[in-house]
This record gives structure tokens, sequence and C-alpha cells, in this order.
């Protein structure tokens, strides 16, 4: 039902010049050393205040692990300021996973400026010490060396290597090799499928409190793909899915900040997250994502799957005319924007689609006074839910192809900040208007959908 826009990356504090440079400096420092770091008694599954005591002290491998947790936001706020911060020291004292998380942060320029080179120099860099580790029983070390081979960093893609890395990760306990392997044995990625040792290793991932483990399984059993139908399940582990903290929010004197990302300027309504995993169902779950972080912010714990079948759309994403149904019955109030009986149902679809598809859409100046209406609410704190169209477009019978919840708005650069499935985004609000490529609010039906919260 949608196509997901482009992720964006703000930075603060350090120009991106003076970034690279102490990045640059950090590999000239680590060119130095001889020796590599001393085992250490730091797991990924270490308490965490274990690890921040040890960080405090400086202890390399406790750097990288805390650094990647609050990278991933694995039982810790996400807050990608803070993870380059400890990430950048373990990789300096020359902890190898340390150095694979920094890389992954300058390879999709979270916090640090986006440096696909640079990134590509500390994935080789740390290939000695993790196969050195991973030899002798480090599961963490093992898990890496499966990322590196998967998506081809630092060596060449090979699926099957990297399920031999993952399987060794996921026999040491580490969760999320149980995981990654379970995923792929499901799918059959890299070996062929076995969807009952999969479903296994999910299991005891999610047990363990993996959330991506859990997500699929909530979607495997509220689908009956390759397990038995359960809703039951499904909710169960659903709830663990979403059971983890939310990112870091915070605002300064230069704005608002969420996981450590913004732009001066910034300013959103607070507690409105986005969902930590996408549901996937036929049509789309952006519709239930948009109303989880609505219910959320209202105190309400409600899963994806509650709220989809609250909105009487069990098996397929809610349609517009069944959001506010969804909301009635979690005791929100709302204002809709299109009158039920034209709303977007089968009915009006059917009687107008060919008449509305002879004539040519209006022109995109209709949606203006809609777009103002929407950035007032952003302004007085207000979050809005939004119908868009994608464009190109696919699905012309369609007045609306997607929803988004906007959460923010920067009058300094022109931007809104959303919530797109499970990701938390940017875009210049002037773009709604346009009629080339991503989100908009032009459709041939001249209608504007949005829901309101007083």
């Amino acid at each position: 039902m949608s196509r997901a826009g482009d992720e964006s990356g703000a930075v603060r504090c350090y120009s991106s010049a003076m970034k690279r440079f102490l990045l640059l400096a950090l590999l000239a420092l680590l060119a130095l050393r001889t020796s590599a770091p001393a085992e250490s008694p730091y797991r990924w599954t270490s308490p965490v205040p274990e690890l921040v005591a040890a960080a405090e002290a400086d202890d390399p491998r406790a750097l990288a692990l805390l650094g990647a947790r609050i990278r991933l936001g694995d039982g810790v706020p996400r807050d990608y300021e803070e993870a380059a911060a400890l990430l950048g020291r373990a990789a300096g004292s020359g902890d190898p996973i340390g150095m694979v998380h920094l890389a992954a942060l300058l390879e999709r320029g979270l916090s640090l400026p986006r440096d696909s080179a640079l990134a590509a120099e500390w994935a080789a860099r740390a290939l000695p010490g993790l196969r050195e580790e991973a030899a002798g029983g480090n599961a963490e070390a093992a898990l890496e060396l499966g990322e590196l081979y998967a998506w081809g960093r630092g060596v060449p893609e090979d699926q099957a290597e990297a399920n031999r890395f993952y399987r060794a990760a996921a026999e040491g306990g580490d969760p999320r090799g149980q995981y990654l392997l379970g995923y792929r044995l499901f799918h059959g990625i890299g070996e062929e499928p076995d969807r009952e040792a999969g479903v296994l290793l999910l299991e005891r991932a999610a047990t363990a409190g993996n959330g991506a483990a859990a997500c699929m399984l909530g979607d495997l059993h509220a689908a009956g793909n390759g397990v038995p139908l359960d809703r039951k399940k499904a909710e169960a582990f659903y709830r663990i899915a979403q059971s983890g903290p939310a990112p870091r929010e915070e605002t300064g004197p230069e704005g608002y900040r969420f996981a450590g990302l913004g732009v001066p300027g910034d300013r959103a309504v607070p507690g409105h997250a986005p969902p930590p995993c996408r549901m996937e169902i036929e049509e789309g779950s952006c519709g239930e994502a948009c109303l989880w972080s609505v219910l959320r912010a209202r105190g309400i714990e409600a899963t994806q799957l509650a709220i989809n079948r609250a909105g009487g759309a069990p098996g397929r994403g809610l349609h517009a005319y069944e959001l506010d149904d969804a909301l009635a019955v979690f005791g929100v109030d709302c204002e809709t924007s299109l009158p039920r009986m034209i709303s977007l149902g089968p009915a009006y679809l059917k009687n107008g689609v060919r008449k509305v598809l002879r004539r040519p859409p209006p022109e995109a100046d209709r949606w203006e006074e809609d777009l103002e209406e929407v950035l007032g609410e952003l302004r007085a704190g207000r979050p809005v839910l939004v119908g868009v169209k994608i464009v190109p477009d696919r699905f012309p019978q369609w007045p609306v192809d997607h929803f988004l919840l906007f959460v923010g708005v920067n009058d300094r650069t022109g931007e809104i900040l959303y919530n797109d499935f499970h990701r938390r985004k940017r875009m210049p609000a002037a773009s709604l208007l346009g009629t080339e490529e991503g989100y908009t609010f032009v459709n041939r039906y001249g209608l504007f959908f949005r829901i309101l919260f007083p």
C-alpha cells in the first residue's frame, strides 16, 4: 500500500569536516597499535549497568557493545549521537566490534557524515580481529563477520559463509544470531529453506527478548504462514516486540532531537515515536502504525494487530474510513476531514472512479489551504494523521495510497517531521503539493484526508 520515502539523517555540534578529521585521526592512531585487545568478559547479553560502568572505565569491548546496543535500541533508548561517541572511542582503542558499528553509522550518515569510503576502511580494519575472536568462540565477533559477508562489506558477498558465522553466533547464545539465522533458514537465504528449524531459532531469540524475532513470529502466527494461525500467540509476540524502550527524545536550545538526530529549529510533539517494528499485512499496516503512536502517546498499550482488529479489517490494512472506528474503540476523540458517506469506500469508488479518471486532476494549489491547516496544528503542538498519494501514481483508482503521522515542523528549513511505518523521517513541506515523485496531497478526486486530535 505504500513505498517508503528516502531516509535522511541530520547532524549537529560538529561540522562534517571536523568529524571526518577526528575519524581519520582515530584511524592513524589505530595504525600504530600492534597488539590486539585482550579477551573481554563482556558479552552482548551482559547487564546494561555492567556495560555502563566498564565503559566509563574505558574498557574497549564494553564501549563497543554499549555503543552498538544504543545504535540499535536494544534494551536501551536509541541515540545515534551517543552511539557514535562510544563507538568512536571503542574503534580508536582497537576494538573490531566498535569498528564495524562505527562503519554502519558512517555508511548511513546517522549522526556522522555519510562516508562510504571511510566506512569500508573501518570494516576492512575490523576483519583480522573479528576472525581471531570468532575462531576462539566469541559469538559477537562471529555475528559481525556474518553481517559483513551477508552485505559484502570489506569482503566479497557470500551468503553461505554468512550463514556459517550466523550459526556460530546462534550456537554461542547470541539472540541476534538466533534471529538472523532463523530468518534466513525460514526464507532459504544462503542454503535450502528449513522453516521448522527457522521458527525454533526465532522462538529462542524472541524468548530472550529479541524484538525483530518477536515481530516476525507475530506476523507468521497472524497470517498462519509456516505456523498454525494463532492470533493469541501473534498478540503475545507483538507485545514482546513493542516492549523495548522508545528512542530518546529531548528538546534543548537548538530544538527537538529524536534518537540523537535533529536540525536547529526542529520542534515536535513529544511521545509520538513510531512503533519499533513494521507489521506485515496485506495492503500494508501504515494506518495501524500511525494509530499505534497516537495511542502510545496517550498511555494506551495496544499492538498493531489489536488496532487492526478494532478497525474491523482483520487480514488487511485499515482503510481511511476505518481509522476513526479503531480510535473510537480505544476511546480517543478525533476529527476526520471526510464525511463517511463519501469517505473512501467501495461504493463511492465504484460509482465515481470512471468519471473522475476521464478528467485531469485539480491543480496543486487546491491543497495549499490543507497544508496550512496541517502546519498550524503542528505549530500548536498537535499531531496530524494524513492520507497521501505516492507519485508516480500506480493506483489512480485510489484517492489515498498511504498514511503518515505528522509530528513536527521546522519553519527555518520548511520541513515536516513524520512517522512512516516504523521510521522517523523528514521532508520539505512544499513537496506535499508536488506531482513528480514522492508523497503528495494531490489526487484526481480533489479530496484531502486527515485526522486531527483536539
